[in-house]
């Protein structure tokens, strides 16, 4: 697929979309593209690159906008000054030109001289390696439409399929495609129920608004059971936007993959729990959470009761907090003390205590990251931490007052290291461990003394 980048409106707008290429492969934007005498430099990134032992470093990259699309024309030397005293001017390890049609020869043979001396690195992108970092994206589809590169039905087309064959198992069976003079499309078999019908649907992309009477034809002619017609920009009376076509496949995808996990998650204890499953199928939507989604956690974190799995629950909080879904702070709040009580009743258990104690941290820390703007559950939290005597809990309960910048946090800490500065607790390394076999708690089992983990709290409040 070819993507026409004549149809960007100017130079502002192609070095705009460089900046959401470069940004979405991971490269920091130190400098943004503005207007007026820039330098010889365009926009200033910053990326991660290892070095021969393979530890991470920075390195800063000049990058020099050229659209030259409309003309055709390539980029000469004039056009792009000192390659060397931009580099110098801007303290970078580096140049980038980035171009909507190619760089002339001469400025290859420079970019080739440079790289030979080995004092900074340069590069160029032609017209189709940008395409193709384009079309690698995950958020192509975005960029192409923010950027109005979807007046092509091929373009259109080509998103449909992107999307829906995103994740292969997903049970969308292409069977044929369609096409006339205004739409293309793509036409399916799915049965996500076994014991339902097969249905067949379509998705078309229009670039100009259809009739009733033409949508009705595309459903005769293919024998559809639903049809979705796709128009770039906002939709209309019997289209949909790209946006909203993504919602809907990603909802669909949501709930499919829900139900399917569902099936597999109750099968072994061994299996990962649903909500990691599902945040990682979730996580490349640039449009957020679906709402199934949430509405699973919501009804994970609304029922407490001793026969609810710990993990599953703390994995529905790490949700809520990736998400910041502030409304769940209450139900977290509760599961705290939940989970107090619960560990009450196995003290004679250590590794129960171990494992308690690392859920009631974890509940705590989400707690305050999801409270630390208003701090509205810190007299709650404070409440908690009078009324106990037991030294472990307020060890605990102490990660909710780690994210707080209220004063009165380090006035705690103090009686706290006050009143059992001579004890000795279980250290907050506990925590989670991860592969594709299980899921088990891990703790460092050399307790700390509490004076230590104080002073680490002041100082993490200090970097606060």
């Amino acid at each position: 697929m070819d993507i026409d980048f004549r149809l960007l409106e100017s130079e502002e707008h192609f070095e705009l979309l460089c900046r959401d290429v470069l940004e979405g492969l991971g490269a920091r934007i130190l400098s943004d593209p503005s207007r007026g005498p820039d330098g010889k430099k365009d926009i200033l990134i910053e990326i991660e690159q290892s070095n021969i032992l393979g530890h991470p470093k920075s390195e800063k990259f000049v990058v020099q906008c050229k659209h030259k699309a409309v003309s055709g024309k390539s980029v000469t030397e004039t056009e792009l000054g000192d390659v060397r005293s931009a580099c110098q001017r801007w303290n970078a390890g580096g140049y980038l030109l980035i171009t909507s049609t190619i760089p002339s020869s001469s400025v290859a043979a420079n970019f080739e001289a440079i790289n030979e001396e080995g004092n900074y690195s340069v590069e160029s992108w032609d017209h189709k390696l940008l395409e193709r970092k384009i079309l690698n994206l995950k958020s192509s589809y975005l960029i192409l439409e923010r950027y109005g590169l979807y007046q092509s039905l091929d373009n259109v087309l080509m998103f449909i399929k992107t999307v829906i064959s995103a994740e292969p198992q997903f049970p969308y069976q292409l069977s044929h495609n369609i096409e006339s003079t205004n739409y293309k499309g793509a036409v399916y078999k799915i049965n996500i129920d076994g014991d339902k019908k097969e249905k067949t649907i379509a998705f078309v992309g229009i670039i100009n608004n259809p009739t009733k009477d033409q949508e009705e034809s595309i459903r005769k002619e293919n024998e559809l059971d639903e049809l979705y017609m796709i128009k770039p920009g906002d939709g209309s009376e019997y289209t949909i936007s790209p946006k909203t076509f993504y919602n809907l496949i990603s909802s669909i995808k949501d709930e499919w993959y829900q139900g399917s996990i569902c099936k597999l998650a109750f099968c072994s204890p061994a299996n990962p729990t649903l909500i990691r499953i599902i945040e990682s199928c979730i996580k490349n939507n640039p449009y957020g959470a679906q709402t199934s989604s949430k509405n699973l956690v919501s009804k994970i974190l609304s029922a407490r009761g001793e026969g609810l799995d710990f993990m599953l629950v703390l994995e529905a909080v790490d949700t809520a907090v990736k998400y910041e879904w502030i409304e769940f702070a209450e139900d977290i709040f509760k599961w705290i003390d939940s989970a107090y009580i619960t560990a009450s009743k196995n003290s004679t258990d250590d590794g129960f205590q171990h494992t308690m104690s690392a859920v009631i941290q974890r509940l705590a820390s989400a707690l305050g990251r999801l409270d630390s703007a208003k701090m509205v559950f810190f007299d709650n939290i404070i409440e908690l931490f009078k009324s106990s005597n037991d030294i472990q809990f307020k060890a605990d309960l102490i990660e909710y007052f780690k994210n707080s910048k209220n004063p009165n946090a380090r006035l705690i800490l103090n009686r706290f290291k006050v009143e059992h500065g001579e004890e000795s607790v279980y250290p907050t390394s506990n925590g989670v461990f991860y592969n594709s076999k299980q899921i088990r708690f891990v703790f460092n089992a050399i307790p700390w003394d509490v004076n230590c983990a104080v002073e680490a709290y002041y100082s993490a409040l200090k970097q606060g």
